[in-house]
């Protein structure tokens, strides 16, 4: 059944705190390059994991 179930969206919200984490360890200074790319595949992992309760 497709719908919106607001409790599977939840399962985003770790990848965003990561991200967010991420970008806080990028403004202080941490090696740009590796920072930027575990912060870009954290939110596309959160953005994937809020979209997949719509198509289930």
């Amino acid at each position: 059944m497709r719908g919106y179930y607001p409790r599977a969206s939840l399962l985003f919200l770790p990848f965003m705190a990561y991200s967010i984490l991420q970008l806080w360890m990028w403004r202080r200074g941490e090696d740009k390059e590796r920072t930027f790319r575990r912060m870009e595949a954290s939110f596309t992992a959160g953005a994937l994991a809020f979209l997949l309760p719509f198509f289930l």
